[in-house]
């Protein structure tokens, strides 16, 4: 998971994904909604079977599914 700044495309990209590149499906698009610049921010990742989920400050921003991280 991203926090802060991808250096390859130069944006925010905290709660994302990064498998080698940064899948749309797993991209946090709302995440600059919920994090707070400046103030402690709580992260919580879950990763279940071949899903992994992002909360930031207790919303849902991403999930990423993909059968070859099932084990």
């Amino acid at each position: 998971m991203q926090i802060g700044v991808s250096r390859s495309l130069k944006r925010d990209m905290t709660g994302s994904f990064y498998v080698g590149n940064y899948p749309e499906a797993g991209q946090a698009k709302e995440a600059g909604k919920v994090v707070k610049p400046g103030e402690w921010n709580h992260f919580k990742l879950k990763m279940a079977g071949d899903t992994c989920t992002v909360w930031i400050n207790g919303t849902q921003v991403a999930s990423f599914t993909d059968a070859k991280y099932a084990a």
